[in-house]
């Protein structure tokens, strides 16, 4: 019996770059992603700054900028050789950086060849800092910020739009989205109507990531949550699937769940991108076709038959 066609891409992983993902080479995680039988995988990381003078921590220095590109191309090569199977698209995690627009402006500047960027809000110094009792109008302040990055057009997907959740704490988000699950709407209603006018412009659509990454943070498997991607589906927003790995053991994760919700969310077709041209596929076919592995033996497979080449040796 043949096997299913390969549709799914894997729209959103880091690489050591940033100084806070696993410290090997980008192949490990390609080798899982080939056994999950994925379609494609991006090579991406967090963006770096032109002055390194935003939350530098985060980041790759810009002077790896350079060094990034060009380890995309090695990995693509070796990817073309090792997994055929497999497309690696070139894609950049960019935060919008609300105070100074055009810092991040100068780095999407750099990214004409890319396949896609993905636009993101973290707030890493100010979300420790948010009480309780201000919470709230945080999330309605960071609602109307993501709205000015969606307006922007700068980016292809808007990814785990309620980051936030990741610092106030699950249990808090849940208890209290009643507060501000209308901001949150009233940004999905901003994206829809965007894209409308997107379209009669000529331009592509803007897409809503699904990363699986929300179950490291507590009992929520989503970013953005299940209801608020459901609300998404509602409005016709596309849809795309990230997993948001800093570890080769995330690479898919929660895929096989997540196709599955999505499906009975009422979504019909996945998003990706290529050269920044929104391509489509089916959730029926994409649930067909991932195949849900133990990446922990895939990984000490991988190692076993190549001792010299997954560690990082070069900084």
């Amino acid at each position: 019996m043949s096997q299913p066609k390969r549709v799914v891409y894997d729209c959103h992983s880091h690489t050591y770059l940033c100084g806070h993902a696993e410290m090997i080479l980008p192949h490990v995680y390609h080798a899982v992603a080939n056994a999950q039988q994925m379609r494609g995988f991006a090579f991406c990381c967090h963006n770096p700054f032109l002055k390194d003078d935003v939350t530098w921590e985060y980041r790759m220095p810009f002077k790896d900028f350079k060094q990034f590109l060009k380890l995309y191309k090695t990995e693509k090569q070796y990817a073309a050789e090792k997994f055929p199977e497999l497309d690696l698209t070139l894609h950049m995690e960019v935060d919008y950086h609300p105070e100074d627009p055009s810092k991040t402006k100068q780095f999407v500047d750099l990214c004409g060849d890319f396949d896609c960027l993905l636009g993101s809000l973290h707030y890493y110094y100010e979300l420790g800092e948010v009480r309780p009792q201000q919470r709230v109008a945080f999330i309605s302040n960071y609602v109307d910020t993501w709205k000015q990055a969606v307006q922007t057009g700068w980016f292809n997907i808007m990814s785990h739009y309620d980051f936030f959740k990741a610092r106030f704490g699950m249990e808090w988000y849940l208890e209290n989205m009643s507060e501000y699950e209308d901001d949150l709407l009233d940004g999905l209603t901003f994206l829809a109507e965007t894209n409308k006018q997107r379209v009669l412009d000529g331009l592509e659509p803007i897409s809503l990531e699904c990363n699986t990454g929300g179950i490291q943070y507590g009992p929520d498997n989503y970013l953005p949550t299940a209801s608020i991607l459901e609300q998404a589906i509602a409005r016709r927003i596309p849809i795309c699937m990230s997993s948001d790995c800093h570890q080769s053991y995330e690479v898919g994760r929660q895929f096989d769940t997540a196709l599955l919700d999505l499906q009975k969310m009422g979504l019909t077709e996945l998003s990706y991108y290529k050269q920044k041209k929104m391509q489509t596929y089916s959730v029926q076919d994409a649930i067909d076709s991932f195949k849900f592995v133990e990446t922990k033996e895939i990984i000490d497979e991988f190692k076993q038959k190549n001792p010299k080449n997954w560690r990082v040796q070069y900084m």
